[in-house]
């Protein structure tokens, strides 16, 4: 679902894009992902995604691709994968996924015993200082929102990625941060873009 203000466009937490032409004037295409740190199942038939991901995330060709739950680095993973046809990436998830051209901001959200995760932004666009704000409403989740100024055919962009936890008091709590955060670091009246 993509719902469109004047002054942001909130994109669900599928795999969204707007499906007008890349170069069309005016235009800026957006997308997200949530790429459950670069594989899917658990246990023994846990898989690694990646590789397939880096495809699909080329072929939204979006200017913005909003990334969550994206690792900069696990040793366990990269041990248990190194074996396999592709192998683990030996940079981070959010540099291996950016198509060529595309520049990348990253922050970590979540430090685990073997690595952890963030947020990540890939832009066709210049990006400027990237900021990260900590929304945890508990221990046992952490998260947070990445921000970065894009410039954007002579407009600087504000691009807000956000993961948000899984309970809903907490959504509810971190939806409210997310507005003071916007009102505190946001130009009045700037083009956002909001995706999570």
């Amino acid at each position: 679902m993509i719902r469109r203000t004047p002054r942001h466009a909130a994109v669900a937490n599928s795999a969204t894009t707007d499906t007008s032409p890349a170069d069309s004037v005016g235009r800026l295409r957006v997308a997200t992902y949530n790429i459950h740190k670069g594989v899917r199942g658990m246990g023994p038939g846990k898989r690694l995604e990646i590789h397939n991901l880096g495809m699909g995330v080329q072929a939204l060709d979006a200017d913005l691709v909003f990334l969550q739950e994206v690792r900069l680095f696990h040793h366990r993973e990269a041990r248990q994968f190194e074996r396999t046809w592709f192998g683990w990436p030996e940079q981070g998830q959010a540099e291996f996924l950016a198509p060529e051209g595309y520049e990348v901001a990253y922050r970590t959200n979540a430090v685990t015993r073997h690595g952890e995760h963030g947020n990540a932004l890939l832009s066709r666009y210049p990006i400027g200082d990237v900021g990260h704000h900590d929304v945890s409403d508990h221990r046992f989740e952490q998260r947070g929102l990445l921000h970065v100024p894009v410039q954007w055919q002579g407009t600087e962009v504000h691009a807000v990625v956000a993961h948000l936890g899984l309970i809903h008091g907490s959504r509810v709590r971190q939806v409210q941060r997310l507005g003071a955060f916007i009102e505190d670091h946001v130009p009045k009246g700037a083009p956002l873009v909001v995706a999570g």
